[in-house]
């Protein structure tokens, strides 16, 4: 899988628990898109 497969199988729940966590949809998105940008830098050989 590629690294934006992976973050996309996972987005859903990022998103709930950010959302959990911050109380708005607003606020979660943007960590979640934090979180991706620094995800998209990550080696792909480490996630194998």
């Amino acid at each position: 899988m590629t690294p934006a497969e992976i973050f996309e199988a996972h987005r859903s729940r990022l998103l709930a628990i950010g959302y959990r966590i911050l109380g708005s949809r607003a606020e979660a998105e943007d960590c979640v898109q934090d979180a991706w940008l620094r995800f998209a830098t990550v080696d792909a050989a480490i996630l194998d």
